[in-house]
């Protein structure tokens, strides 16, 4: 590979790709890259001119341009003088394509070059920056090519799914000699060019050999449950380590060692009680299934609540030494409220033995949660960084049983399962004080947390992607998702950027959002499109105009957003979108009041999840009905003139007369 001047010598950049000072009718974000200093333009690299000379539509103030599909990206040459090939010619690298020119609205003579990874298409959208893509590929380029060409997010997923397939590297977002030595070995192994770069196609090489070398939880038991029982690290996660533990487990227990978790597995492991009815009654029915859940077998499962089960069920709530006394004492009952997530009253009332039974039907196991301890009469030594004051917050720590100190913030961290570093920070505020009526929810996208654990933490919806690879959502997922009782919601999102192609690119998202919202069995729902940078003003009318387009696919009633509070308050004034999913990040501490979903913590639970809540009754979980399009009026016909059929004959023989005369008279 090479760049446009035909030389692995990097070209003199005018104008880079990415945010730029613009004047006149330019954009505000430079989708390519502007080089001077050569006159002949070169391939960079072997494919298939697809458009030559005359510019595609929408592209004319391009110039003169020749477009060439490569293997897995395209490139476009702007503003040339003219081009040296014909559409559908083949061309190898380094051959001469162009003539330097400043056609179109160019400001002077240079190339604008970009480049697209994918497949060609005609919309302003999917861009990398040339000269980074360029430079990864031409040896002595980059230290992290993958980074450089495609992002710090392509290249974290690039190292998970070679962890997944066996290979022992860092998860950081920088493809280092690590990162590159284990791309150089599986490329060489699995047929691919071996360049050491992550790119399209060996990630999509690396999925499909993740997916026959690891194995799956097939039921409906969460996968850190399973993890748990074999001795695997019960992160949640299905991989490589996890499926070694169940094959060696399986293999002890005389079943199939394949690794996979399933029913038989799952009988073996985990003893099932029949469903229960959610009615409230703690009675033998919801007490053996809670024996069960705490490991009882055979004669101990006797649907007594006895010291044993209650001392069973201490020590897996976090119970120790004197408190583990078999009693069922306010601790004990504030202590389960907690790890159900309900209100923290110590009266087990109906709701709460619903909660319980419903915890129970999903095959949900009890975690260690904190013990309070002894409640101090002041707030000493809270570390607090919001506008809270120290008192309403021991005051909220008291209610729930711990201390108003640094150790009541730690344990209330645990409860919630985020970072228990002590300090009051905006995610334990807003966990404690969220919004009233608002609901607890999350988005993914490439993590995979078990339903059961989701709900068992107060996650009642999530927003989960449509993608073809293991970011997007599969049917399973949803099913298992909804039958844990978390309401589902849709989100579509490229590189962020899409949007930024105007109306054209608009159509072409919805569409293959559609696309797989429809091969996932489902239809009609919401679906959020990405406006995932700090978007320019100067950026506003092309994401107006791509969200028009997605309208006209998928009807505007399902056209919803996500971005920062000034590009969804512009899209809801516009009257372009129906939903909004507003992220706290670039908007200032903003919440506009239309937004039906806030997402205001990121990278929680180890950076895989990020809290959303819903702040209204319906955020996308439900399919709506389009409104169908309005019928035209129909065009009137032309009114009927009636003509007396005698009258016509003799204007028809006058005319024949007059002709007869006019012949004579010129003859």
């Amino acid at each position: 590979m090479r760049y446009p001047n035909g030389s692995t010598n990097r070209p003199e950049v005018t104008s880079p790709f990415g945010p730029r000072e613009a004047s006149g009718n330019a954009s505000t974000y430079h989708r390519g890259g502007d080089m001077v200093g050569f006159e002949i333009i070169r391939a960079v690299a072997s494919g298939i001119v697809r458009c030559s000379g005359s510019a595609p539509a929408g592209w004319s103030n391009g110039g003169d341009q020749v477009w060439i599909q490569h293997d897995g990206f395209f490139s476009k040459s702007l503003h040339q003088a003219r081009s040296l090939v014909s559409d559908g010619t083949y061309v190898n690298e380094g051959d001469a394509v162009g003539v330097m020119g400043s056609s179109g609205s160019a400001q002077g003579k240079h190339l604008h070059f970009e480049i697209t990874p994918g497949q060609l298409h005609f919309g302003n959208y999917g861009q990398v920056d040339p000269l980074a893509f360029l430079a990864a590929r031409i040896s002595g380029g980059s230290d992290f090519p993958a980074r450089d060409a495609y992002g710090a997010e392509h290249v974290e997923a690039l190292q998970n799914e070679l962890r997944a397939v066996g290979y022992d590297i860092t998860v950081d977002g920088y493809d280092g000699s690590q990162t590159q030595a284990a791309v150089r070995d599986f490329q060489s192994k699995n047929g691919l060019k071996v360049d050491g770069i992550g790119g399209p196609a060996t990630r999509a090489a690396l999925q499909s050999k993740a997916a026959e070398k690891v194995g799956r939880n097939i039921t409906s038991r969460p996968t850190s449950e399973v993890q748990q029982l074999v001795g695997a690290n019960p992160d949640g996660i299905y991989g490589p380590d996890t499926t070694a533990k169940v094959a060696d487990w399986q293999r002890a227990h005389g079943l199939e060692p394949d690794g996979i978790w399933g029913p038989a597995s799952d009988a073996v492991g985990f003893p099932t009680s029949e469903q229960l009815e959610l009615d409230g009654d703690l009675g033998p029915k919801t007490i053996k299934a809670l024996q069960i859940s705490l490991g009882f077998t055979g004669e101990d499962v006797d649907g007594e609540l006895g010291p044993k089960t209650i001392k069973a069920l201490q020590a897996a709530l976090g119970f120790t030494g004197d408190d583990l006394d078999g009693e069922i004492g306010p601790k004990t009952r504030e202590a389960l409220q907690r790890a159900l997530s309900v209100n923290v009253d110590g009266d087990w009332g109906v709701q709460t033995i619903k909660a319980l039974q419903n915890f129970l039907n999903h095959g949900s196991r009890f975690t260690a949660a904190p013990t309070p301890t002894p409640t101090p009469s002041g707030s000493e030594g809270i570390d607090n960084r919001t506008g809270r004051s120290i008192a309403q917050i021991g005051d909220f720590l008291a209610s729930l049983g711990y201390s108003r100190d640094r150790a009541g913030v730690i344990a209330f961290q645990a409860s919630k399962s985020i970072d228990q570093d002590g300090i009051w920070g905006s995610t334990s505020d807003g966990l404690a004080f969220p919004p009233a009526g608002s609901v607890h929810g999350v988005d993914y996208s490439f993590a995979r947390p078990d339903p059961a654990m989701l709900y068992s933490r107060g996650i009642r919806h999530a927003g989960r992607y449509l993608w073809p690879n293991s970011k997007g959502i599969t049917r399973p997922e949803f099913d298992a998702l909804s039958a844990a009782g978390i309401a589902v919601w849709f989100i579509y999102e490229e590189d962020g950027r899409e949007l930024l192609g105007g109306r054209d690119a608009g159509v072409v998202v919805a569409r293959k959002a559609e696309a797989l919202l429809t091969s996932l069995g489902l239809s009609n729902y919401p679906i959020y499109f990405n406006v995932d940078f700090d978007a320019a003003d100067g950026d506003l009318a092309q994401i107006l105009a791509a969200l028009d387009g997605a309208a006209s696919v998928i009807g505007r009633e399902r056209v919803g957003l996500y971005a920062g509070y000034r590009i969804i308050k512009a899209a809801f004034d516009a009257g372009k979108i129906t939903w909004g999913f507003q992220t706290y990040a670039w908007s200032g501490g903003q919440w506009d009041a239309r937004a039906h979903l806030q997402q205001w913590s990121n990278g929680q639970w180890g950076d895989t999840v990020d809290f959303t809540r819903a702040v209204a009754g319906e955020y996308g979980q439900l399919p709506v009905t389009r409104t169908p399009d309005a019928e035209p009026e129909p065009t009137p016909e032309p009114e009927k003139v009636l003509v007396d059929k005698k009258l016509l004959d003799q204007i028809k023989a006058s005319w024949s007369a007059l002709g007869g005369l006019l012949s004579k008279l010129w003859s």
